[in-house]
């Protein structure tokens, strides 16, 4: 009987993943989940690449420490699985969106390194190739997410993903190049995680969201990754959860000024601009220089990764890849099938345009993200975000209160295209049938929901109302007026005055009816108001008015006007909301940027991606 590896007494217990194996070893602890990651893995099911992930983390960091029957058991699912699109084989996987890219890529690059040598069942070549085109894959991703930010954008699930593949990746490449980009991009991803931390959770506004996670944060995938990061008591490692890769990491280290940042008290101000528009793919493409076959796969790895398929840009491409590819059987594709009868991409486009399906929403667009951050409140949206079109999973603004309050507001979707592969979206709570035209200036938002618009095909019944998610009882005290509703958290206030009589449905449901509605919403605190009922009686004296396209709220203070897909005044004066790549306290950062900078006072980090550099340095001299 073969008996398990002995840690020599000299030298330090095994920690992470290898202390997992160890334990695995021992018999200790129960390995059936194992098991079943390598069945999910072997039959390619829908997230099998998160699955191998942490395979692969118990497999490279357990090494022999992991029982023999585990070993081959790994290997084996790793050799025959189907790491790209362009590989033979049909399945349900999704490969294409933005996270899901950079976990297939880790994993086929980690896979082909470990079994250098051996041949992968699935496309018949050897590790070492697979290595290499993984790699190709992998530079690709990490250069358009330096230059133009997430698609994906401040999501918090999907930031889970990319961060547990790219510490996955630091950790276990051998490759100086590949190691450095990837911190360099893991980097970036700790900043978002900083500059967006609120009550020790991450909270933005973001492209794909799910209604659990926006109501309670403390739920999201995110949250160990945050707790790790930035927390003094480290999360516990729960090795079948892929964000486990980040919590055991050995080598990643927090750049000094991120960590500064997500401690930092007084008032914030974020503004960033994050992914693409459609229009922006082909100069993208253009940018790249790919020709033949390796085009058309840059481009459809851009239009797919933001899940921009039925736009009438990138429709012809979106149905092209289907055919070469023999994914006529995927059943997040099968949907487009009829489009296929249609030859020619004018004519494809033109189709589009003539059915206006909702699937268009279901495009990750660019996004200007202007997120308010206090130690009492914190206020993020996406500014101007396609008012008016179809809408899927977007949180295009939330507030966040001590005491785990969260609060948005969507207009409730509703579909006709079922899905066997995910929960229909949009819906109640999730993304908007039809998205609102918001703006936001520091604590004030106004969101405007025009509802008149043209409907489209595979819509279901087009709710004429919108909807504020309001908790109220996790406030200490909340106040409802006619068309006011305030809440006090501590010293926390929030505040919404709606263009419509409010009717409170339930306990944490606002809404207001008709085909026009609007919130204007302001958060404060105690040193802005002493009670609850001042800061309603200031509420009161504020007027919301409707007229010409454009919604206007008086305040004591100021004057907002925000015109439906128009100019957002604020006393008579433009306010721009075509944002950087990134601005803040710390840095200034264009759209597209080679080089990146930011800069504290306890520590400087310096990013060259044309040089592949990475530096950190002492921080700017004290005022004081």
């Amino acid at each position: 009987m073969t008996q398990p590896p002995v840690v020599s007494p000299g030298g330090p217990p095994p920690s992470g993943f290898a202390a997992v194996a160890q334990a695995m070893a021992d018999g200790t602890d129960d390995a059936s989940w194992v098991d079943e990651y390598v069945d999910h893995v072997v039959g390619r099911d829908d997230l099998a690449d998160h699955r191998a992930m942490v395979l692969l983390a118990l497999r490279l960091d357990g090494e022999d420490l992991l029982p023999e029957g585990l070993r081959i058991a790994i290997d084996d699912a790793l050799l025959g699985f189907r790491y790209w699109m362009d590989e033979p084989g049909c399945d349900s996987m999704c490969h294409w969106s933005e996270s899901h890219q950079v976990a297939f890529a880790v994993c086929e690059y980690l896979a082909g390194m470990h079994l250098v040598e051996r041949t992968f069942t699935n496309d018949g070549r050897v590790g070492l190739e697979k290595a290499r085109r993984a790699r190709a894959r992998l530079l690709e991703w990490l250069g358009n997410r330096f230059r133009h930010g997430f698609s994906e954008w401040l999501s918090p699930a999907y930031y889970a993903v990319n961060v547990s593949a790219l510490t996955l990746l630091v950790e276990h490449t051998g490759d100086d190049e590949l190691r450095t980009r990837a911190t360099m991009v893991l980097d970036l991803l700790m900043l978002d995680l900083a500059l967006h931390r609120f009550d020790g959770h991450f909270v933005a506004s973001s492209g794909r969201s799910e209604a659990l996670h926006k109501a309670h944060p403390e739920r999201s995938e995110i949250e160990p990754i945050v707790a790790s990061a930035f927390s003094r008591n480290q999360p516990d490692l729960r090795p079948g959860d892929f964000t486990s890769i980040f919590v055991a990491r050995q080598r990643y280290r927090i750049p000094q000024v991120v960590r500064e940042i997500a401690f930092a008290q007084a008032d914030h101000l974020v503004t960033t601009s994050q992914g693409l528009t459609v229009r922006e793919v082909p100069h993208e493409v253009a940018r790249m220089q790919p020709d033949g076959r390796l085009r058309r796969a840059a481009e459809v790895n851009l239009y797919w990764g933001m899940e921009a398929f039925t736009t009438p840009e990138a429709i012809g491409p979106t149905l092209e890849a289907i055919e070469q590819l023999g994914m006529d059987g995927n059943r997040f594709l099968a949907p487009l099938a009829p489009m296929r009868k249609v030859r020619g991409r004018r004519l494809q486009a033109a189709l589009v345009r003539s059915l206006n399906p909702i699937t268009q929403g279901a495009a990750l667009q660019r996004a200007d993200v202007q997120t308010y951050r206090t130690p009492h409140y914190l206020l993020s949206s996406a500014q101007r975000h396609h008012p008016g079109s179809f809408g899927d999973q977007e949180n295009i603004w939330e507030a966040a209160l001590p005491g785990d309050i969260r609060l948005f507001s969507t207009h409730p979707g509703s579909t006709l295209l079922g899905s066997s592969a995910r929960p229909a979206t949009p819906s109640g709570w999730v993304g908007n049938g039809i998205r609102p035209d918001v703006a936001q200036l520091r604590n004030v938002l106004l969101a405007l929901h025009d509802l008149r618009g043209r409907r489209g095909y595979l819509e279901g019944r087009r709710h004429e109302l919108s909807h504020l998610y309001f908790p109220a009882a996790r406030f200490d005290e909340t106040r409802l007026t006619g068309k006011v509703m305030a809440g006090r958290r501590d010293d926390s206030y929030f505040g919404v005055v709606a263009l419509q009589t409010i009717e409170m449905i339930n306990e944490s449901e606002l809404v207001q009816r008709g085909a026009v509605t609007g919130w204007a919403v302001m958060l404060a605190d105690r040193s802005d108001f002493g009670s609850l009922h001042h800061f309603v009686e200031h509420l009161r004296s504020c007027r919301l008015t409707y007229a010409r396209d454009t919604l206007d709220w008086f305040t004591p203070e100021h004057r907002y006007e925000l015109t439906w897909r128009g100019p957002f005044l604020v006393d008579g004066v433009p306010v721009d909301t075509d944002y950087a790549r990134l601005r803040c306290e710390w840095t200034t950062v264009p759209r597209k940027p080679s080089v990146i900078e930011v800069v504290g006072r306890t520590g400087t980090l310096f990013l060259d991606w044309r040089t592949g550099q990475r530096t950190q340095g002492p921080g700017r001299p004290s005022n004081g």
